[in-house]
């Protein structure tokens, strides 16, 4: 070798180095742990079939045709089908094949002279060698992303299921009064919440609480929040003492960017009167039915979890006539827009419960949510949504538990 060709020279010997760690490490990295490997019989079939399409296309391509790349379409398919055992197989069966091929002096590489000749052999088995090798981690890094989300949306389901557990199973009997209640998350888990549960002094104590935001994070802290409030209601009197306690509990477990507003309504069938105490939690929608008018109350009071020893006051008492309802529901269903931005509104809500008017509590909430599904057309749901509605059907007599 004439000192005028030591560029060239050392490029082929650099080159050669590069590629040799290429294809043949891989290979033993790959191999020598070949005892840990068990693999079933269609993997070697498959892999006959790569190296066999391999050789059907190298051989005579190599020895008249510029048509290299052709190699890379086998090899891809190992990539995918059959991992690093053996795609690196098939990358060495290909340097193999190439180099075989060019040391006949027929090839395609060997009509540009001994120098260049093996200089392109070493390029063209590198070129080939590196995408497959590169595209078997990523694969598998996609794979195991995919299986690690398949994992994590079947907790979510399983938290789902867990957290809709929670809710109750049916409407309560309280004689004079129709009660239904209804929840759909955003996600797989929710911050909304709503419950019901009679008091030993005959009270029908009813809950609708929203956490900021949505996801597990909330649908932890809505759990924490329900135990609370169940833990609290036989000691207080009325929502407003009841609010009180809750809120003291959760101060003390709650970050600062985290509150829940929450709504207390007491029934008391002896009167038929409704106890209200909303902390944070509005509008509130009162529908008369003699009037065919809706009234909007405010939130009484800042959420839950946000000042430590707050005292919620006392509660508001409404009377509700024959066919009245208390319409109690998150701002998932006011804050729904339509592709146009437009939201849902308490204007649009006010329309829908006094066409749903004559309907029971179960009808009126799936009436509202269908209108606001129209509203939506087609939007993604962006909120949870929860609503209970508590209708007046009549007179009231002694409870029935």
């Amino acid at each position: 070798i004439k000192w005028s060709q030591f560029d060239q020279m050392w490029l082929t010997w650099t080159t050669g180095d590069i590629v040799g760690l290429l294809v043949v490490t891989s290979l033993v990295l790959t191999w020598s742990r070949w005892s840990s490997y068990t693999m079933p019989w269609r993997w070697w079939v498959e892999l006959a079939a790569v190296l066999g399409v391999i050789g059907l296309i190298a051989i005579p391509v190599l020895n008249d045709y510029p048509l290299e790349y052709l190699v890379l379409l086998p090899l891809v398919w190992a990539s995918f089908r059959l991992g690093m055992q053996g795609t690196s197989l098939a990358v060495l069966f290909v340097s193999l094949t190439a180099t075989q091929v060019d040391l006949t002096g027929e090839s395609y590489f060997a009509r540009y002279g001994p120098g260049e000749g093996v200089l392109l052999v070493q390029t063209f088995v590198g070129s080939v060698a590196l995408l497959p090798l590169t595209l078997v981690p990523v694969l598998a890094e996609r794979r195991k992303a995919f299986e690690q989300r398949a994992r994590l949306k079947q907790d979510l389901l399983l938290a789902r299921s867990i957290q809709q557990g929670l809710l109750p199973d049916g409407p309560p009997r309280c004689s004079g009064f129709d009660i239904a209640g209804w929840n759909r998350p955003a996600d797989e888990t929710g911050g909304d919440y709503y419950d019901w549960f009679f008091v030993e002094d005959g009270r029908l104590t009813i809950l609708l609480g929203d956490v900021t935001g949505h996801g597990v994070g909330p649908a932890l802290v809505t759990a924490t929040g329900r135990s609370y409030a169940r833990a609290a209601v036989g000691a207080v009197k009325e929502p407003g003492e009841l609010l009180t306690e809750v809120n003291q509990l959760l101060s003390d477990d709650l970050p600062s960017d985290r509150f829940i507003t929450l709504v207390a309504a007491d029934i008391r069938p002896d009167s038929g009167e409704v106890r209200l105490r909303s902390a944070g939690h509005g509008p509130i929608f009162i529908y008369r039915h003699a009037l065919r008018q809706v009234e909007h109350r405010p939130a009484d009071d800042i959420p839950l979890g946000v000042l430590a020893g707050r005292d919620y006051g006392c509660s508001e008492v409404i009377r509700l006539d024959s066919h009245d309802m208390l319409v109690l529901i998150t701002d998932g269903y006011l804050e729904w827009a339509n592709p146009e931005g437009q939201m849902y509104g308490a204007d649009r809500l006010a329309t829908a419960l006094d066409a749903a008017r004559e309907r029971n509590s179960a009808d009126i909430i799936a009436f509202v949510t269908n209108d606001v599904r129209q509203h939506a057309r087609g939007t993604h749901q962006a909120d949870d949504l929860t609503a209970v509605v508590i209708r007046r059907v009549g007179p009231v007599s002694e409870m029935v538990r």
